[in-house]
């Protein structure tokens, strides 16, 4: 794992320490779908997950989509979509070994996700994640803002314009949030790798992002 970790973070390593340019950015994450970010944000494939990044003094902003029809035998209902979230949030907070602070659910236009607050113990490192997920067209999308808790209140308002400004390129309505058929142990053990997954990812930016500080400073 430790040099799986280490190959992963120079892989990042090389693209994100690049100092991003301040613009608003809207971006397609998938066909169906595009979110905005601060700036234009720096776009990386990696561990069969495709991840969207910018980072300010503040807070990082990310998006990973995976396509879980990829996953040789992956199925879901759409009875199923909570236990999928919830094997989704066990990952998450194992891999960052974080603790859920609150966990609810959220629609929007009229597709079913699941919204997560958790917190950290690294002090060195951003320890307050808001993360929002849905699974649309056989995607699990994850949509995460992580910043300090001293920063919570005043991230605030960039936090909800980021996950506020989620929209959808075509009718909503047409999109679909079930493969054909599917048992629970089935789903939510896919849906565990892949919190796993996506939370190494995160840890590993975090770093960067704090590495990018600490050279700030000194410069």
């Amino acid at each position: 794992m430790c040099k799986f970790l280490l190959i992963t973070f120079l892989s990042l390593s090389t693209h994100f320490l690049v100092k991003a340019q301040k613009a608003p950015n809207k971006q397609p994450i998938a066909n169906f779908a595009t979110i905005q970010f601060p700036a234009k944000p720096t776009v990386l494939d990696t561990l069969g997950v495709r991840t969207f990044h910018y980072a300010d003094s503040l807070a990082d902003y990310i998006v990973t989509v995976k396509d879980m029809t990829e996953m040789k035998g992956f199925q879901l209902k759409f009875e199923n979509l909570d236990e999928f979230y919830d094997g989704v949030k066990k990952g998450t907070l194992e891999a960052s070994k974080g603790t859920l602070t609150s966990q609810k659910p959220f629609t929007i236009a009229g597709l079913k996700g699941s919204e997560l607050i958790y917190t950290t113990p690294n002090p060195d490192l951003p320890n307050l994640g808001f993360k929002r997920m849905l699974f649309i067209e056989g995607l699990a999308i994850s949509i995460d803002f992580i910043t300090y808790a001293k920063d919570e209140q005043q991230t605030k308002a960039s936090r909800e314009t980021f996950f506020n400004s989620l929209s959808f390129t075509g009718d909503p309505k047409l999109l679909k949030q079930e493969t054909i058929a599917s048992t629970d142990e089935l789903a939510n053990g896919f849906a565990y790798q892949l919190g796993r997954v996506t939370g190494y990812v995160l840890i590993i930016l975090l770093v960067i992002w704090v590495i990018k500080r600490l050279t700030r400073k000194k410069s």
